[in-house]
């Protein structure tokens, strides 16, 4: 299926299993690069190992919003920006909105 998002760049929280893992190989299928964080590095490596794609792995836990924003900034270095979120992290909409007022000033 083509989405029409090929060459775009995402990040998505809680990447190295489940949904977060499922969201970010179809992203990477679409041609989409990819950034996925997760708390644990060596399921992280192994996760970005199967999306493929030249899947950026970013150890961060974003159930805090310095660690939400720390993901987001490494991820926007890494890809030289970004636009696809996928907040894939258990967080409400209100903290998803200050994560995003705080991280990305300006993007609302």
């Amino acid at each position: 299926m083509d989405l029409g998002i090929a060459g775009r760049r995402a990040v998505v929280a809680g990447g190295s299993s489940g949904l977060g893992l499922a969201s970010a190989k179809a992203l990477a299928e679409e041609d989409v690069r990819v950034a996925i964080c997760g708390r644990n590095e060596d399921r992280l490596r192994s996760a970005a190992a199967v999306i493929g794609h030249e899947c950026v792995p970013i150890v961060a836990d974003v159930s805090t919003p310095e660690g939400a924003c720390q993901f987001v900034e490494a991820a926007w270095s890494a890809l030289g920006g970004v636009d696809i979120l996928v907040p894939n992290a258990g967080a409400t909409s209100r903290q998803l909105r200050k994560y995003r007022d705080r991280c990305l000033p300006g993007s609302a």
